[in-house]
């Protein structure tokens, strides 16, 4: 049997790398299976997977801290959530926007990026996102082996979280969290072969599981607690006057940094839907009312503890791992089990829908 030759030129490479549709058509740079409109058949998303896709990713790690970046510019509790609701009032809109085009003429980003950038300037812009999430993957990768290692610690016990480390302390990691970095990024892996007409199953598990997740979190802080003592999250140096303007323009750019990426890759997600309504107010209203609800599930459950705890837990991980520290048994591993598994399954479906996908739309050109 003769063995394949490796190329020894360009024309050679660029024969073996092109690979065209199914159906005959030449893939080039300006067109090909992922640029063209959607099939028909590949149409599958209804408003309850778009809706579902929202309520799933909106439980995050990301979006559970962000109130510790608003009550670190002075604002008050309150003075938060109305910049939160301000954020995901405007989200919503933009989510409307950047959807419709992507509903009506089923493509993605890329493609649309031509009518305003032009034909070539789109690659800056296209370029641009697919490093954003690269980045964005890694990153999320580690809040989900954080919460993975919280995972494994209940399961293990003490072997896990005792783990010896075998690298340097300018490592900036231990062993221990390498490993169950490599984990994720391994559970992640068979995601990333599903088809993005496919993977809204994944998004309507998360829908039910990761809310649930956080609302029982919640529920057991608040119960913990006594109750929450929101006073005790506010700023030593509370903002007044003109600062508290710019604190309250501060915590809307920070809320919409959160949902920025979600938002500019909405055409990559609703060129799948079946009609234009599906990508209309009812998913508008799932990012609003979701997204309001983690930011007071986050600021209210850090708050509610904060006072027996005697420090503000802001991160999920930080605070399922106080919670074992103080409470291990049987129960509080239970607990905890559960809810670090709702947590990880976010951070999956985050990355999957707002950093593979889009890479996998915008890298590969």
């Amino acid at each position: 049997m003769k063995m394949p030759q490796v190329p020894r030129s360009k024309a050679a490479w660029k024969a073996v790398l092109t690979t065209n549709s199914a159906d005959g058509t030449k893939s080039s740079t300006w067109i090909n299976k992922d640029l063209a409109p959607t099939p028909p058949d590949a149409r599958t998303w209804s408003w309850i997977s778009l809706s579902s896709y929202w309520w799933g990713n909106a439980f995050n790690a990301s979006q559970w801290s962000n109130g510790a970046s608003l009550i670190a510019v002075g604002l008050n509790w309150h003075q938060a959530l109305v910049s939160c609701i301000i954020a995901n009032l405007i989200s919503s809109s933009v989510a409307l926007a950047l959807g419709r085009p992507g509903a009506r003429y089923h493509v993605g980003y890329p493609v649309l990026a031509r009518s305003v950038f032009g034909m070539y300037g789109q690659f800056f812009f296209v370029w641009i996102r697919a490093v954003v999430a690269t980045i964005w993957f890694g990153v999320q990768s580690y809040f989900g082996s954080q919460l993975l290692s919280v995972l494994l610690r209940c399961v293990f016990g003490e072997s896990w979280w005792h783990m010896t480390n075998h690298l340097p302390a300018n490592a900036g990691i231990t062993s221990r969290d390498l490993l169950a970095f490599f984990l994720f990024w391994i559970i992640e892996m068979p995601f990333l072969a599903v088809h993005p007409r496919k993977i809204k199953f994944l998004f309507a598990a998360e829908s039910i599981i990761c809310p649930l997740t956080c609302i029982g979190v919640f529920a057991w802080c608040v119960q913990y607690g006594g109750g929450i003592r929101m006073n005790s999250l506010s700023s030593t140096t509370e903002a007044k006057g003109g600062a508290l303007g710019w604190a309250m323009l501060n915590g809307i750019n920070s809320c919409l940094g959160v949902t920025s990426a979600l938002l500019v890759n909405q055409p990559d997600l609703t060129r799948y839907t079946r009609r234009p309504k599906d990508a209309g107010w009812r998913q508008a209203s799932s990012i609003f009312f979701s997204k309001t609800l983690i930011f007071f599930f986050g600021i209210g459950a850090t708050a509610a503890v904060q006072g027996k705890f005697g420090h503000a837990y802001w991160n999920q991980w930080d605070l399922l791992n106080a919670i074992l520290d103080r409470f291990w048994g049987p129960a509080a591993r239970a607990g905890c089990f559960f809810a670090s598994f709702g947590f990880a399954l976010s951070v999956l479906g985050v990355n999957i829908g707002c950093n593979a996908i889009p890479f996998g739309k915008a890298g590969l050109l």
